[in-house]
């Protein structure tokens, strides 16, 4: 069962919102090139860029609902201790600076300097709540997928601060070498697609257990692998075999780049639905959806709050919360 405290009303709304906004901007926005002249025939043009338009729509829709549950969420952190009480405030801090830092870069330009600070302070909340998991879980596919994805993630980030990094010394005009090489960026993001495909192994080890224990088990691990194939498989044709203007990764990826993100894709997805499709999974089931739609690498600062958002969903103590000494009462506490 998820945490108590995170399972509220309000809560619940915002993650169904951002489940649909989420998957409409990641497909029409994020992965979906720019619309550009030239396809054939021209009915393909107009279509392209209505889907552009309403994927854009939807991006900053999803912005600002993932904006709306963090500050939630570093509100019940706080109001319901979910972690040890030093680490518990820290998290509330670091959620809500998150996501006033997220929403001035929504309304505001940013440079090189604040990605490289967002960065880190995204993997720092992100680390924290999986190395929480890792030592108070007994299970060893869920400390695999603490580690793994935590790795993951620190893999994205070096990969994104070096691409900041870069950024920077060229606005400052700097002729000496770059602070972190880009041949280290590209061997840390190859990493980190390697370690998502373990990490979509060990979710699946960890979150789709008993499912096809009953006849309405079987028929809801059907249905999510069927999903997850339908997803893994949509991705993979619009990467290799679409054309150009319309392929959903940029042309230098190869085979083994793409068939190491569809497989990750696979597992994710039909992980996800299996604890969508299931009775009573909450916030936790939301959670994994984040963790795919955040995709990677995680490179803007939506992607980022995704990642976040759903980490602390997923990882978040499977306990009841402590009454705060100072601002709880038993009668407080969600029934």
């Amino acid at each position: 069962m998820p945490p108590r405290a995170l399972d509220s009303p309000l809560l619940a709304a915002f993650l169904r919102a951002l489940a649909f906004a989420g998957l409409t901007e990641a497909v029409f926005f994020r992965l979906l090139p720019d619309p550009s002249a030239g396809l054939h025939p021209a009915l393909l043009d107009r279509i392209h860029a209505s889907l552009s338009r309403a994927g854009n729509f939807t991006f900053f829709l999803a912005f600002f609902i993932v904006f709306l549950a963090l500050v939630h969420i570093a509100y019940r952190v706080v109001r319901f201790r979910i972690w040890p009480a030093g680490l518990n405030g820290f998290l509330s801090t670091c959620l809500l600076c998150l996501a006033v830092l997220g929403f001035s870069a929504m309304v505001t330009e940013r440079g090189p300097a604040f990605a490289t600070g967002f960065t880190l302070l995204a993997l720092m909340i992100l680390l924290l709540v999986a190395m929480h998991a890792f030592a108070v879980t007994g299970s060893a596919s869920m400390r695999a997928f603490a580690v793994l994805y935590s790795a993951a993630a620190l893999s994205s980030a070096v990969g994104t601060i070096g691409w900041s990094l870069g950024s920077l010394q060229r606005e400052l005009g700097s002729g000496q070498g770059t602070l972190v090489p880009e041949s280290v960026s590209a061997a840390a993001l190859s990493a980190g697609r390697l370690l998502l495909g373990g990490a979509g192994v060990a979710a699946f080890v960890a979150f789709s257990d008993g499912w096809g224990e009953t006849e309405r088990g079987k028929e809801r691990l059907r249905m999510a692998l069927l999903l997850g194939a339908l997803a893994g498989a949509g991705y993979a044709a619009g990467c290799l075999l679409a054309p150009p203007a319309l392929a959903l990764h940029p042309a230098p990826a190869g085979p083994v780049t793409v068939a190491i993100l569809s497989w990750s894709l696979f597992l994710g997805v039909t992980t996800a639905s299996i604890n969508l499709f299931g009775p009573g999974r909450g916030p936790f089931a939301y959670g994994l959806v984040l963790l795919v739609l955040a995709g990677f690498p995680l490179r803007i600062v939506h992607q980022h709050m995704l990642a976040v958002l759903g980490a602390v969903l997923v990882f978040a103590p499977q306990t009841e919360p402590e009454v705060h000494p100072l601002v709880d009462s038993p009668r407080d506490l969600p029934a």
